[in-house]
């Protein structure tokens, strides 16, 4: 059968195949509209606005010092998994951060990387 456009319908392969690149697309856009909400969330709560004028103390310590503490272990941790799961993300096209990790300093100088 031809498409509206006068194209032939596509097989129960390329179909499949068109099918299964459509949610990776939408995963990565997704996944960076999430890390985005992450790292706006993150920069909000970096100043403890809410605890101005808090003089609580805890263990010798005003409260917003522990609060700082707290968030950057968290921020810590954070980036740690943003580094493992989506470095490069909007950045680098799909596939570049696999093939840099392949190649040696030799494909590097090859490649006119002179550093």
């Amino acid at each position: 059968m031809l498409r509206d456009g006068g194209e032939p319908e596509p097989s129960g392969v390329e179909r499949k195949a068109l099918l299964m690149s459509v949610p990776t697309t939408s995963m990565q856009r997704l996944e960076r509209w999430g890390w985005l909400v992450v790292a706006l969330v993150l920069c909000t709560f970096a100043i403890p606005w809410f605890l101005w004028g808090d003089s609580t103390v805890v263990a010798g310590f005003p409260l917003w010092l522990w609060w700082h503490v707290g968030w950057m272990v968290v921020v810590s941790v954070v980036f740690w998994v943003f580094t493992r799961r989506a470095w490069g993300i909007g950045i680098e096209p799909d596939g570049a951060a696999s093939r840099s990790e392949t190649r040696g300093p030799d494909d590097a100088r090859e490649a006119g990387d002179h550093r």
